[in-house]
């Protein structure tokens, strides 16, 4: 390692060492700080290449150190690479990609990259890497790893004459490497798991035309928003700050309602308006079932209505899980959302959801006193 009070030292014939007393990341001498360092190890090196585009590119246990004061020491930087902002900002695309399984906008990605001949036919490429990559967050260890994502990987580039550049070369193998180091601490450890985070954090907050442009293209589709993309990575980003989901949230805000996203605005109301409706119905049926089973009450309920429905469920969770977990900041949480209602295009945004929700459920009452059929299908409303 090189303490920067060092590099006055270090000339192009001459190279400054220095002495660093630690122990190897799998050590039994670190305890329960192990796994602890292990993630630093990721997010560090992820720093190095997303953010500083100077990177470590062979990160292997020889080369690395925990030292008395806690502290990650890299060692021999014999092997480092660079990547350009536009690299980096492909690198954060691809993982996002992988993890989500976007095979469409992962060959577009390559095309633009000039990793792919811009001319190539990209259905059997995206039928080859569907069929050769599982499901990167729900596999288990077993069926995924990173070594045998970068087999499989290979495979398909050798199949369809992929072009790697050495840049993109150095950041598999620093993955894979890092991966090695982590699984001797943790055996059930995937990096694509951990990078994810890392990546989410930087989407939302990265205010470059090319991320915007780009996370407008993940979390859209057909005009529509994909509620499990957005809240994904809205849960994804919070991991990044001990899963209080105000950090991850505010960024999501900041993007929301900036001056360029009144159409994403529309969306998203649109989209709460759909999953409060459709979760205030499930309520009902639940509430009428479950006071239909007391004595005490003399209600009509269908079978299967104190049942929670699968939309009540995910609801219940992403409450217990994000906002009642111990360590969240609840009162950070609720002076976010406070300070964006305030803003014009916030109340703007509060009214759209309730006039909505308040459209809906005079008509779902409409029907329900004059017994009319149920509405075909949910339309957005006309702005």
């Amino acid at each position: 390692m090189l303490r920067l009070k060092r590099w006055r030292f270090l000339l192009v014939q001459v190279i400054t060492l220095e002495w660093v007393e630690g122990v190897r990341l799998e050590s039994d001498a670190l305890g329960e700080n192990r796994s602890a360092m292990v993630r630093s190890l990721v997010q560090c090196s992820l720093r190095q290449m997303l953010e500083n585009g100077f990177f470590h590119a062979d990160p292997h246990g020889g080369n690395l150190l925990a030292t008395k004061d806690a502290s990650l020491c890299y060692l021999d930087f014999g092997m480092t690479s660079t990547l350009t902002q536009e690299q980096s900002y492909g690198i954060i695309l691809a993982i996002v990609d992988l993890v989500n399984r976007d095979w469409e906008n992962l060959v577009a990605l390559y095309k633009r990259l000039g990793i792919l001949d811009k001319d190539a036919d990209e259905e059997p490429i995206v039928k080859a890497l569907n069929d050769a990559l599982p499901d990167v967050l729900d596999a288990s260890v077993g069926q995924f790893n990173f070594k045998s994502v970068i087999s499989k990987l290979g495979t398909v580039f050798y199949s369809f004459d992929f072009q790697l550049p050495p840049y993109y070369t150095a950041i598999l193998r620093c993955l894979g490497v890092l991966e090695g180091v982590a699984i001797q601490v943790d055996p059930e450890f995937k990096i694509l798991n951990e990078a994810y985070p890392f990546v989410a954090s930087r989407m939302l907050s990265d205010d470059s035309a090319e991320l915007r442009s780009a996370l407008k293209g993940f979390l859209v589709k057909d005009g529509e928003l994909v509620a499990d993309r957005w809240t994904g990575l809205l849960t994804s980003a919070s991991r990044m700050n001990g899963d209080d989901i105000s950090v991850g949230l505010n960024s999501f805000l900041e993007y929301i309602f900036a001056d360029d996203s009144t159409e994403m605005r529309y969306m998203l109301a649109d989209l709460l308006v759909e999953e409060l409706d459709g979760l205030g119905v499930d309520l009902t049926k639940f509430l009428r079932g479950y006071l239909a089973n007391n004595s005490l009450f003399s209600l009509q309920a269908q079978p299967g209505d104190a049942q929670m429905s699968p939309k009540l469920q995910q609801a219940l969770s992403l409450v217990n899980d994000s906002l009642l977990r111990k360590g969240v900041r609840i009162d950070d949480f609720f002076g976010i959302m406070q300070r964006f209602i305030t803003l014009p295009a916030g109340q703007k945004f509060v009214a759209e959801v309730v006039l909505g929700v308040a459209e809906r459920y005079s008509a779902r009452t409409i029907r329900a006193i004059f017994r009319l059929p149920p509405a075909a299908e949910s339309t957005r409303r006309k702005r």
